[in-house]
């Protein structure tokens, strides 16, 4: 079977180890998402400390030094990205 991955690389068939599907028993997976408007079910979602991060479509994730991950919009991760890349970070 081709599947145009280097060798020893497996499909993508379970979660990753940051963001897992967005699965929660008081949210339907076919209600649309207040910021992106896609359904939940095509959602991540990043545990955290406290509850977790629901994470879009097209967002980056985002590690900070305790250890915690974040999801951020893309203007605010090329925001940020900019500002580091000028010293301001």
């Amino acid at each position: 079977m081709i599947t145009g991955r280097p060798p020893g690389q497996q499909d993508f068939l379970t979660e990753g180890k940051v963001v897992r599907r967005f699965r929660r028993p008081d949210v339907a997976g076919t209600l649309a998402c207040p910021h992106c408007g896609k359904t939940f079910h095509e959602h991540g979602w990043i545990d955290a400390l406290e509850d977790g991060h629901v994470v879009c479509p097209g967002d980056w994730i985002i590690g900070i030094d305790n250890g915690e991950y974040l999801p951020a919009k893309p203007a605010l991760f090329y925001a940020l990205l900019d500002e580091l890349s000028e010293g301001g970070g």
